[in-house]
């Protein structure tokens, strides 16, 4: 009877695979030599981004700025099943086929995946980098499976059982049959692979149809019509492009930096190349400061407008910058720490629990500026933050956002992009500081 090739899956057999392959062996020792230099510190600091990926807690209060920035932050494999499809769920099976076969060839693409999926999980930018050895073990495993379901796979395992060939080499003669011909199991396999393509089709057209139809101009939200295309953002670019100076200076939250100068033409304070934290933490000090704080800092900056993304009249899936406060004030917590004080923003709730601190903020006052008299596009409702179905406090209490040194000059149709006017400075004020007796 001939032997099988294929070997028991234990830990002897791993070790004993380990040992004798020369790729493994570099690869580990490797591994081992930098750990240990890292330990000595006989090797430069890495840089945060490196270290977060071994303990993403560590510099979250250090520098806030990384870890606000959302690629990042962690993984969920929700995310990850978007792109992949199942073909993320037979990748196991596929580290487990592999170590079996003892294939040298094989380890590199294991080790790849078991290391890029640790650090996935971790940072969530490293998906691109993982997506490669999901589809090589991917495809892998699914030929494994076409194979044994035609009994092709090895002439000597011809006559096995499915399940025998996963078993120790010693016990698989106790399954072998006298007429090697397709078994019930067999067929079972195969209508498996059936399901589990037919699935990988029909999920990657959906995901490219929802992706190629929607982008970062033209997104989708839910109205009481039903879904329809919302061109807020690209009707916002085209506003300030027409309707505000050239020589006009922009400040908005860093993601946006690159769009706006991009498709309005104008200046803007930061963007999605800015290096400097002390100029995002100014940004982030005019957006989660009141209205006094921040109008010295946007006439030191020469600002002319200011532009946030708001959660609108309508559920949409662009993100708000309310929901990104939480960072802005981290950030500018961190250089500004004698003004910005998180104790004094509660849970950053935004309704009837909401604090002096969060409800004076610009960030705040530009959301939901006049939200009091605006109808949800849903409900119908005034005051509603369409995201949570909620009104918000100054639409409970009826008192409305009242504007200092800003003035509404623009809001898209479902108004989830607000444009700020920076008002002139009256030639008549002067600094109380200035002044001498």
């Amino acid at each position: 009877m001939a032997r099988s090739s294929i070997k028991a899956f234990n830990v002897k057999n791993i070790l004993a695979v380990i040992t004798k392959n020369k790729t493994l062996a570099m690869c580990g020792s490797a591994v081992l030599v930098l750990l240990t230099l890292a330990a000595l510190k006989r090797i430069g600091q890495f840089s945060p981004r490196v270290l977060a990926l071994f303990d993403p807690e560590t510099f979250k209060d250090v520098t806030p700025l990384v870890s606000s920035v959302a690629e990042h932050g962690g993984t969920k494999w929700q995310s990850i099943f978007m792109f992949t499809g199942n073909i993320l769920l037979v990748c196991p099976l596929g580290v487990y086929l592999a170590m079996v076969r003892n294939d040298p060839t094989n380890y590199i693409v294991i080790l790849n995946y078991i290391a890029l999926s640790f650090f996935t999980a971790r940072m969530n930018r490293l998906k691109l980098l993982l997506a490669p050895a999901i589809s090589l073990l991917g495809g892998f495993t699914l030929s494994e499976m076409s194979l044994l379901a035609s009994n092709k796979l090895n002439f000597s395992l011809r006559g096995f059982t499915l399940p025998s060939l996963y078993l120790p080499a010693q016990l698989q003669p106790m399954f072998k049959v006298k007429n090697p011909t397709k078994t019930k199991s067999s067929n079972i396999l195969e209508i498996l692979v059936i399901i589990i393509l037919s699935h990988l089709i029909f999920h990657y057209i959906s995901i490219d149809i929802s992706h190629f139809n929607y982008n970062g101009l033209s997104t989708y939200i839910r109205t009481k019509n039903g879904g329809t295309t919302n061109d807020d953002v690209k009707n916002s670019y085209e506003w300030l492009n027409s309707n505000s100076p050239t020589h006009s200076r922009v400040l908005s939250w860093w993601d946006y930096g690159y769009q706006i100068s991009g498709f309005s033409n104008r200046t803007v304070i930061v963007d999605n190349f800015t290096v400097n934290n002390f100029r995002i933490a100014i940004v982030g000090l005019i957006m989660s400061g009141n209205e006094d704080i921040a109008i010295k800092m946007l006439r030191l900056l020469k600002v002319n407008y200011v532009l946030v993304f708001a959660p609108g009249t309508a559920q949409h899936h662009m993100g708000t910058d309310i929901s990104k406060m939480y960072w802005m004030m981290r950030i500018s917590q961190n250089q500004f720490p004698h003004i910005i004080d998180e104790s004094l923003y509660g849970h950053l709730d935004i309704y009837e629990k909401a604090t002096p601190g969060m409800v004076n903020s610009v960030m705040y006052k530009a959301c939901f500026y006049e939200i009091e008299k605006t109808p949800n596009e849903l409900t119908g409702q005034m005051g509603v933050n369409p995201d949570s179905g909620r009104q918000v406090l100054t639409a409970l209490n009826g008192e409305g956002v009242k504007l200092k040194y800003l003035e509404e000059a623009y809001s898209s149709s479902h108004r989830t992009i607000r444009i700020f006017k920076v008002k002139e400075q009256s030639p008549f004020w002067t600094n109380k500081f200035d002044v001498s007796i």
